[in-house]
């Protein structure tokens, strides 16, 4: 029993110089850069490196949906509001050749010589003046 307590000690004691490995930086006959933990030559010596900066997670969680809001008595007068009318949120849309059909409302009208974009995943697909 004392020897396997003796034994787990001094492998707790010996962990920190396992971890603590060495890297080195050679330059290949290319010019390569070249970093590896195998010390390629004798006389190579290892790189310090910088301590590592490690960032704890954050939990997002879930978004929530902002509640709608009909009340227009603190809209600016220049604000625009659009809702997207179909497809309804959380909708699931099937079959369609790759073509999904958007309506949207908008308040005020849209402006002469304004344009909608449309983005797909962060990507322009197409602008027009039609809120269909």
């Amino acid at each position: 029993m004392k020897k396997r307590l003796i034994l787990g000690l001094a492998l707790l004691l010996a962990l920190p110089l396992m971890a603590e490995d060495k890297i080195y930086k050679t330059v290949d006959a290319e010019g390569n850069v070249v970093y590896t933990d195998q010390k390629p030559s004798e006389d190579a010596v290892p790189v310090d490196l910088p301590e590592l900066t490690i960032i704890d997670p954050v939990e997002i969680g879930t978004q929530a949906v902002a509640p709608e809001q009909n009340d227009d008595r603190n809209q600016d007068a220049n604000e625009m509001t659009f809702r997207i009318l179909s497809p309804t949120q959380d909708e699931t849309i099937w079959n369609t050749a790759y073509t999904v059909n958007v309506q949207l409302e908008l308040s005020p009208d849209i402006p002469p010589g304004a344009q909608i974009a449309l983005f797909v995943d962060g990507v322009l697909k197409t602008t027009t003046q039609s809120l269909s």
